[in-house]
């Protein structure tokens, strides 16, 4: 990935964060063992720039940044790949460079897959107060080794989209609290040169299996149920209400009438649609979350309070029976983890040097 950086003041700013007009994609897979990573820090605290690309054809991407106006990107590439966009917060448009005609489009808390040929393509993001979102881009090979015989991702790969963008999934996913924690572990990543390589790879590999289940698992569930667009978009709706609102969610009743249903349809609905219930969603949201603020050490005591608990005790027996180990664990589980690498680095430091 070569990004040409334009000397025009960026639309997207975190006061030093500069988003670049243009992109140009060579992905491939090296013999090399050298990653190449950047990281970016805004002024503001959470305004943060990182791309990371690996010698295995992966390139990680990961932007929050103020939105003051449109931004427009251009992406060039000479050989096709595949483009996973991950939106937690941005209203983005893509479409084609040569027709104009929108390819798709991300709001909240969404993503999809899109197969992009050897063309050009731009992408728009409308403004808003900020714009928080992860892409992935992988060579299709990555992807093809790992599907099943007849999965019908491969003939979208080996017919190269019939030469045009290709969305895999006709409806975007909804982005669950899973994915969301595995895209910031990946963004966190302790680990250095090898061993970053082989964390990020397998985090991929894991990405892709859960695209690939869900992907089956709601085409089985709107053809079985005739589930219309307007119903889907309630839903949605309902969600970001309660990614809003994660401290203080309104009643079942309340929600139901924001998004113009009733109680009843809503619970029926919303566990279709995401496959949990709405305060089954809710509290894995808040235990996911929980997660992501104990691995950057922040005080248990606010993370429960956060997490909707007002004793510390009674959010460590929560913890446990979601993830099956209390939070002191998980925490001296990375340490040890870290201790081990650093081991292995040593020892093999003449070898990989």
């Amino acid at each position: 990935m070569n990004p040409e950086r334009p000397e025009t003041t960026p639309a997207f700013t975190g006061e030093n964060i500069h988003i670049p007009d243009y992109y140009y994609f060579e992905l491939q897979e090296s013999e090399h063992e050298q990653i190449h990573e950047k990281k970016i820090a805004g002024t503001r605290m959470q305004d943060r720039l990182y791309e990371l690309l690996l010698p295995d054809g992966i390139y990680f991407w990961y932007c929050h940044a103020a939105s003051n106006e449109t931004k427009q990107i251009r992406v060039e590439n000479p050989q096709p790949f595949i483009h996973l966009q991950f939106s937690i917060r941005s209203n983005s448009i893509y479409r084609s460079a040569k027709q104009g005609t929108t390819i798709a489009s991300f709001g909240n808390y969404e993503y999809n897959a899109l197969y992009f040929p050897a063309q050009e393509a731009e992408i728009e993001w409308q403004p808003q107060e900020y714009t928080e979102t992860f892409e992935l881009n992988i060579v299709p090979e990555l992807l093809e080794k790992h599907l099943p015989p007849g999965h019908l991702f491969l003939d979208i790969i080996r017919h190269k989209g019939h030469g045009k963008v290709v969305k895999f999934n006709e409806q975007n996913l909804p982005l669950t609290p899973q994915i969301t924690t595995i895209l910031f572990d990946m963004l966190n990543c302790p680990l250095e040169n090898h061993y970053k390589r082989l964390y990020m790879r397998g985090k991929v590999i894991e990405l892709l299996a859960i695209l690939m289940h869900q992907s089956e698992q709601y085409q089985t569930t709107y053809a079985a149920h005739g589930l219309r667009q307007s119903e889907l978009k309630k839903m949605q709706q309902a969600r970001q209400l309660l990614h809003n609102n994660l401290q203080n969610p309104c009643s079942l009743i309340d929600l139901a009438h924001q998004v113009g249903t009733n109680e009843n349809y809503l619970k029926k609905h919303f566990k279709l649609v995401f496959g949990n219930t709405v305060y089954g969603y809710i509290h894995e949201m808040r235990m996911q979350q929980a997660r992501t603020m104990l691995l950057q050490e922040e005080d248990i005591r606010k993370i429960a309070t956060v997490s909707g608990y007002k004793h510390v005790n009674h959010f460590v027996t929560a913890f446990k029976k979601f993830f099956g180990y209390s939070p002191m664990k998980l925490k001296l589980g990375i340490l040890s983890f870290l201790q081990s690498c650093l081991q292995y680095a040593y020892l093999f430091e003449g070898e990989w040097g």
